[in-house]
């Protein structure tokens, strides 16, 4: 769930908590309401007790543009028609998601990596063919293509689906992606691809441990309790993906305790 989505929930529910506990005692004669199952989202548009509720949507900015999310039906989509009613989301929450995550200005649109592997040669025991090919990712349409490096094939080219639905948040060396059904670790990244992502993942981890000091001066089980080591193994710690979600956790816990801190500290 999107960092500036699940701080609106936890707004809602809080307004949602204090409204309850203001209700009159109800007479034991009086019928009971139905359950009903969403809670109106009243902390994030002025809705009330309007019928049409189920149709306010709040928009929010993400990687590939806008999208839509309704806090009754918990649906998102990126798909805006006419019957649509369209609340902003908070300038403050909508501020500070868009700063952590925004492209960063040394990020190329394409970004190039290369991979490798050793194959069977046809009809020689015990050879080995070595294969290597580039892939290329188009940051701005999320698009794959794939390029064989030293093939005789006239076409060496080719697209390829983005089954997994990566961006660049996903990739990195190290990082295992589908590339036509089959496993392909990204080996290698080209000059231009490393350096953007050297310089966006140092940028993610100095926000993540700005917003942990700033949290451990209101939270006192924070500030006495042991950080859990980070995994070792695996690729999962650098992917850019895996720090912001970091940053949106704990941006989450700040924001409980000073909301006011949030925009300042990932600025």
């Amino acid at each position: 769930m999107p960092f500036f989505v699940s701080l609106i929930k936890k707004e809602r529910d809080k307004q949602e908590a204090l409204m309850a506990s203001k209700e009159p005692p109800r007479s034991r004669s009086a019928s009971p309401e139905p359950a009903s199952s969403p809670i109106p989202p009243s902390a994030v548009g002025q809705l009330g007790d309007n019928p049409m509720y189920k149709n306010q949507w709040m928009e929010f900015a993400a990687d590939k543009g806008k999208f839509y999310h309704n806090f009754v039906t918990n649906k998102t989509t990126t798909n805006l028609n006419p019957s649509m009613n369209i609340i902003a989301a908070p300038v403050a929450m909508k501020h500070s998601a868009n700063l952590l995550r925004k492209s960063s200005d040394y990020m190329p649109r394409l970004l190039r990596f290369r991979s490798w592997w050793q194959e069977a040669k046809a009809g020689i025991d015990g050879a080995m063919d070595r294969k290597e090919i580039e892939i290329i990712f188009d940051s701005s349409s999320n698009e794959i293509r794939i390029k064989m490096i030293n093939s005789k094939e006239a076409a060496s080219e080719y697209s390829c689906d983005n089954v997994d639905d990566l961006t660049f948040w996903d990739m990195h060396v190290g990082a295992v992606i589908n590339i036509m059904g089959r496993p392909t670790t990204l080996m290698q990244a080209a000059l231009e691809t490393q350096r953007w992502y050297d310089i966006e993942y140092k940028r993610l981890m100095k926000i993540r441990e700005k917003l942990k000091a700033e949290v451990k001066k209101y939270d006192l089980v924070a500030a006495t309790t042991r950080e859990p080591p980070s995994p070792t193994k695996g690729t999962r710690t650098k992917s850019l993906r895996y720090v912001v979600e970091q940053c949106e956790k704990i941006a989450g816990r700040l924001y409980e305790l000073r909301p006011a801190a949030v925009s300042r500290v990932i600025s």
